[in-house]
């Protein structure tokens, strides 16, 4: 369909005409003409000085393959100068089909205007990408405690390797992971073939990026997409968007790939040394902030609760303005009735840096900014624990006191009692 759309444009300006029409308006039911994307506008610039006779004449033949006369309006309007294919316009007045999907609407702006219409701007690549109301709810990836490995911790060779996505509808069915002095990258299988294309990112930054970054599916062996990515490290979130065809939006995800099912010679870093090795109860921890214009800081140290081997950072930033905070897919919102933004996020990792978003509302609109939190494990106290060292102190010094008065009284009493006799 498409492609008739492309061939009419090219016909039109093949014979030089310009449109005396402000609106053409097709049958949405028809050769699937319903909802046209607009980041797919073609536009283009006609020729002056024919008659509006023969511009209605070269409409009726070059639209007559594929639509009917009655199912499209020829509405006399202004002079125009582009012609731009644009998504889900019903002008008032049209027929009688109310399901009209595409619009060819002429308006009198230029061609650099209609350019300048394209899905490039802010609120263009806004809607490319795909809202939180429109994307399943996202799942926690990775475990607490799990430290990063990089490519050079793990042995040169091919290994099958599981893969935690955010997402129920981003379903990683095999991922194959490939190591190389050091370099490391996966060929992940997928469900189904609903994304035609990938970008390390976030869904905005796929917008402003060149196409050349975007990472597009390939066919398996028994026709299955797949794709092939970089990756940086293992047990370590990856921000990834993909292109979704049916919907032609960018849905954000975050992807573990997960040390623990490699072979256990492939892995030469200790696994285990980010864990706690805590029992339940609550600590305090050092903790460094990075990333954003370096204007925000959070306290430190923090309180850490840890509960059935779960590790929970009671966060505390300079200011109010932080609304929510990501962390591993998942939203968390600031507690309740603080002065200043305090959330309680999960941590997945000790010793590494963690990465989490946070969005302030400081700016004129709300942004999204990312930042890594690093949790220092050897600092690690028990929470009250000075407390209990200074009582512990106090009370042998009370002992000792006592214990120095007692003798002082059985001698003075001694020498007392001899003196007597």
């Amino acid at each position: 369909m498409r492609k008739r759309v492309v061939y009419c444009l090219v016909f039109l300006l093949m014979t030089g005409g310009i449109l005396d029409t402000s609106v053409i308006c097709f049958g949405g039911e028809r050769d699937g003409f319903g909802g046209v994307p607009a980041n797919r506008a073609d536009a283009l610039q006609p020729k002056a000085g024919m008659s509006a006779a023969l511009q209605e004449g070269i409409l009726d033949s070059a639209y007559e393959r594929f639509v009917s006369p009655s199912q499209y309006r020829l509405a006399q309007g202004a002079d125009a100068s582009t012609l731009r294919v644009v998504p889900d316009v019903v002008p008032d007045g049209t027929t009688s089909n109310a399901k009209c999907g595409l619009a060819a609407s002429i308006q009198a702006q230029g061609a650099d205007a209609a350019a300048s219409d394209s899905m490039q701007g802010p609120e263009g690549a806004h809607s490319q990408v795909a809202s939180e109301d429109e994307m399943a709810a996202a799942r926690q990836v990775g475990e607490a405690g799990m430290i990063a490995v990089s490519g050079k911790d793990v042995k040169d060779g091919t290994y099958d390797i599981t893969v935690d996505s955010s997402s129920s509808m981003f379903k990683v069915t095999k991922a194959e992971l490939t190591v190389e002095n050091g370099k490391m990258s996966a060929v992940m299988t997928m469900s189904g073939k609903g994304y035609l294309m990938v970008f390390l990112g976030t869904g905005e930054e796929a917008v402003a990026a060149d196409e050349a970054q975007y990472i597009p599916f390939a066919e398996g062996k028994d026709g299955a997409h797949t794709f092939e990515i970089p990756v940086e490290a293992l047990n370590q979130v990856i921000s990834l968007t993909s292109f979704s065809k049916a919907k032609e939006k960018w849905y954000d995800r975050q992807l573990v790939f997960r040390a623990d099912s490699l072979p256990e010679d492939a892995v030469l870093a200790d696994l285990d040394a980010g864990k706690l090795g805590y029992e339940d109860g609550e600590y305090a921890i050092a903790v460094d902030l990075a990333g954003g214009t370096g204007k925000a800081s959070i306290a430190s140290p923090v309180q850490l609760t840890v509960t059935d081997g779960e590790a929970i950072a009671r966060i505390e930033w300079s200011s109010p303005d932080y609304d929510y905070m990501i962390v591993s897919g998942r939203k968390y919102f600031p507690v309740a009735g603080e002065e200043n933004s305090v959330f309680e996020i999960p941590v997945s990792v000790f010793g590494q840096p963690m990465a989490v978003i946070a969005d302030t509302t400081a700016m004129s609109q709300p942004h999204e900014i990312q930042y890594t939190l690093t949790f220092h494990a050897d600092t690690i106290e028990k929470e009250g624990g000075g407390m209990l060292l200074a009582i512990a102190i106090a009370v042998i010094f009370a002992v000792a006191v006592a214990a120095v008065f007692i003798i002082a009284s059985v001698r003075k009493t001694k020498k007392k009692h001899e003196k007597n006799i």
